[in-house]
């Protein structure tokens, strides 16, 4: 699990109603599911414009 994914994992409960919450979490479990993991990850940080 990325530090991203963590952070998502701890604020959807905060965020979410239950239902919302339980409808993620279905979500979130079938994506992960058949998700490669990335060998590389870059990250870009720049105005949309410039992007």
């Amino acid at each position: 699990m990325t530090s991203l994914s963590k952070k998502i994992q701890f604020f959807c409960p905060v965020n979410l109603d239950d239902d919302e919450y339980r409808l993620y979490r279905a979500v979130y479990q079938s994506v992960m599911v058949d998700l490669p993991k990335p060998d590389l990850v870059i990250y870009l940080q720049a105005p949309t414009e410039i992007l």
